[in-house]
């Protein structure tokens, strides 16, 4: 429902409440001129009032109410309504003492000649009204057709009471010798009619009404030049005719030639309407015409394999770079599925998986193996992001980049610095061993700088050894595939800060819910988090570290927080770069960070961080 659309409800709404108070008022207080709208016209009855008020809170508890309460309070009222009107009718049609016309102000009501009763056609329009209110949010089709009928029904009756009054017949306010429908009542009724029409979230008429298109547009400027034009022009019609200004024949001439002009105005006025709104569409189409040529030509060039797919993961459309990529002809792999052409044996589990989170809306980021169409397997880096309609994925778009070759290098050199690692941590264990002999050894030989120098060489060799595990450790979580198991994660970290050496920091742990991955390489993750905000938060007077999670749609987010020295979050891109450090003044050797982002993403998952230089930092990664 749009806001223009609750405006009119309340203004329409708070109106019928201003008109039946004082009917009561009037009514409590025997003040004639606020039961009607003059004093020649019938009053409203005051159990009418009543249930208009019941109707105006109706709609106030649609607003104020929620949940189960919202629908029985509602629910409740339009069986009230319904209800009145229903035992009107039967006393009516059988002549039944009901007399629930005189359940208020029975005393009033009996002192007046006239019988101020509910009218039939009261009695009717409640029925009709309330049986909307109670079915007006089904979305059952045969509901909404009957609801759509019972809005015309209420909204054509109370108009043509209207009118009656307007032009003075009588037939058209009253049935035969019975009571006449007040005009506020009237009023009343067409009011609320409205109202409940806005508000039909799911009718067919209010679909039309409410619609962003032209159809909506032209409803929506038609219906109250309809309503209007006609009826006054017809009432000055006949009040000049009263008047004598001319006969009847030349004013019904008259009338007739205005209602045809304004008829030809409204028709011009919306041709035109349409016209523009073609204008606009065909204009709109040639630019999406060389749009889409534009982004056919890009999509073509474009280096990286572009892969286009549906719900049902068949291929809709690939541009040349992913033909060449897969050895695939232009149209062979065209409504064919991906798991059942590209996806190795495998990995076609994993792939379910990704598939459901793509259902979700989600957009994906990863590395794996596809098939040629040689059999050969071939690396590449994959995006998915789903194309979404009213906020639900409908197809999909990928590209994929073969990084097979990258990947070779980044093997062989991973598996040469593990081995240059290894070969050089023989002989850094020999030169603290002598180091540290000559030290224990000699030391009433040395000089001061003598031990100085000893000192600043075995600390260097413990540096280098630190520095090459790292570098061990760094190639290893690259080469080696991981095994995933159920991590409780608060348990794992309470344990490593139990093992913490002491410290005067303020560690505190909120509940950290259970992952899926390697064990021992979360626990690196966890380790080197922990450590760096105890240690670049050490220099505060006190040191406080927050351990926890937050939920983000489906995925869980873990952090630590420290209130450290932080960084500019200019230099963010700098953090997990190998060797790179953002503080001189603490020691490391810039291998931590690097580490714990490729463990992360080894799990397919992220690691980011946020920070103010002075204020801390905080570290969140997902798996």
């Amino acid at each position: 429902m749009t806001d223009t659309n609750n405006k009119v409800i309340h203004i329409l709404v708070s109106l019928v409440f201003l008109m039946t108070a004082s009917v009561l008022v009037g009514w409590c207080f025997n003040i004639a001129q606020l039961k009607s709208i003059t004093l020649k016209m019938p009053p409203m009855n005051p159990v009418v009032a009543a249930n208009f008020l019941l109707i105006c809170a109706w709609f106030l508890s649609r607003q104020l109410l929620q949940g189960h309460l919202k629908h029985l309070v509602k629910a409740s009222i339009a069986s009230i309504v319904i209800l009145v009107g229903f035992l009107k009718l039967l006393d009516y049609l059988l002549d039944l003492p009901f007399n629930v016309d005189t359940l208020i102000f029975q005393e009033e009501l009996n002192a007046h000649t006239l019988h101020n009763g509910i009218a039939p056609t009261s009695a009717l329009l409640f029925l009709l009204l309330g049986t909307l209110m109670l079915s007006s949010y089904s979305r059952n089709r045969v509901i909404k057709i009957v609801n759509d009928v019972l809005l015309l029904v209420v909204f054509l009756i109370a108009y043509i009471g209207i009118i009656g009054y307007v032009y003075s017949i009588e037939p058209f306010y009253r049935i035969g010798p019975f009571v006449p429908m007040a005009l506020n009542t009237a009023l009343c009724f067409f009011a609320l009619v409205i109202a409940v029409f806005l508000s039909f979230p799911h009718g067919n008429l209010a679909k039309i009404y409410s619609s962003r298109f032209i159809g909506g547009k032209l409803v929506r400027n038609a219906i109250p030049l309809i309503l209007l034009i006609p009826p006054a022009f017809g009432y000055v019609r006949l009040l000049l005719l009263r008047m004598q200004f001319y006969n009847v024949e030349y004013g019904i001439a008259l009338e007739t030639a205005f209602i045809m002009l304004v008829v030809l105005v409204l028709v011009f006025y919306y041709a035109n309407e349409v016209s523009k709104n073609d204008r606009g569409r065909i204009k709109a189409e040639k630019v999406m015409m060389q749009n889409e040529e534009t982004y056919r030509s890009l999509v073509y060039t474009l280096k990286e394999g572009v892969v286009y797919f549906d719900m049902d993961m068949k291929i809709l459309f690939y541009n040349p770079s992913f033909s060449e990529m897969t050895g695939y002809g232009a149209d062979e792999l065209i409504g064919k599925s991906i798991t059942d052409t590209l996806i190795p044996e495998e990995n076609k589990a994993i792939t379910d998986r990704r598939i459901a989170a793509r259902l979700q809306g989600l957009r994906e980021d990863y590395e794996s193996y596809i098939l040629h169409k040689n059999g050969t397997r071939i690396m590449v880096n994959i995006i998915v992001r789903p194309i979404l309609k009213d906020g639900i994925p409908v197809s999909f778009l990928c590209t994929m980049i073969d990084i097979t070759e990258r990947k070779k290098r980044e093997e062989d050199l991973e598996a040469f610095s593990a081995s240059a690692a290894h070969d050089l941590s023989a002989p850094l264990v020999r030169i603290h061993m002598l180091a540290n002999y000559i030290l224990d050894m000699s030391r009433d030989h040395l000089t001061a700088d003598d031990v100085e120098y000893l000192k600043i060489i075995l600390k260097t060799t413990v540096d280098m050894r630190a520095l090459l595990k790292d570098l061990l450790l760094f190639a290893k979580i690259g080469a080696e595939k991981i095994n995933k198991e159920a991590i409780d994660m608060k348990g794992m970290v309470k344990k490593i800060i139990k093992n913490l050496q002491p410290t005067t920091a303020i560690l505190e742990v909120a509940d950290l819910p259970e992952a899926y991955g390697e064990a021992t390489a979360i626990r690196q993750v966890w380790t080197n988090l922990i450590h760096n905000a105890i240690k670049y938060s050490s220099k505060k007077e006190q040191s406080a570290i927050e351990i926890g999670h937050n939920i983000q749609g489906d995925k869980i987010i873990y952090y630590v927080r420290d209130n450290g020295a932080g960084f500019s979050m200019n230099d963010a891109h700098k953090l997990f770069v190998p060797f790179k450090r953002l503080h001189s003044d603490f020691e490391g050797n810039g291998m931590g960070l690097p580490i714990v982002k490729r463990i992360i993403e080894k799990h397919n998952g992220n690691i980011w961080a946020e920070s103010e230089r002075g204020k801390g930092a905080t570290f969140y990664f997902s798996l």
